[in-house]
């Protein structure tokens, strides 16, 4: 069989038109170059024509919008500026924000040192008052014991 110039070819899977339209694009180009000549070549040739009804003008150019005030303008002085305003409020709030965390801190310590203590107090207290029972059920053990002696 001999091949003529007429003969159509199957494409080789993985390489895309040339925006011609002509040969495969080389299988070392980059991938977005391929991906380019393929939508060029998907555009024309599925590209349905525009209706004369539904043709789309290009959209008026509307002229920059109008600020009332102008940008400020960018040099180093403006932004070293900026930067020491922003300091100083962000200094200003720390110190107020670990102001309030010392006065929360500062409560949470006495009220922890005024419960140990009172739990310290309350068993002390209650100690106190068991060994006072003990030996009072001891005592009352004895007398017990010398009654049932007399007796007997």
């Amino acid at each position: 069989m001999s091949s003529s110039a007429t003969e159509e070819r199957p494409q080789p899977t993985g390489q895309a038109l040339s925006p011609d339209g002509g040969l495969p694009t080389h299988p070392q180009a980059s991938p977005p170059a391929q991906e380019e000549a393929l939508t060029h070549a998907l555009k024309d040739d599925y590209s349905p024509a525009p209706s004369p009804s539904k043709v789309v003008t290009p959209a008026r150019q509307l002229p920059p919008p109008e600020y009332s005030v102008p940008p400020p303008e960018l040099s180093n002085k403006n932004v070293v500026a900026a930067l020491e305003q922003s300091a100083d409020v962000l200094a200003k709030e720390l110190t107020a924000l670990t102001a309030s965390l010392r006065g929360g801190l500062q409560e949470i310590t006495e009220s922890s040192v005024s419960h140990m203590e009172l739990y310290h107090d309350t068993h002390e207290e209650l100690s106190h008052q068991v060994m006072d029972s003990i030996d009072a059920l001891r005592s009352l053990i004895e007398k017990c014991q010398n009654l049932n002696t007399q007796f007997d």
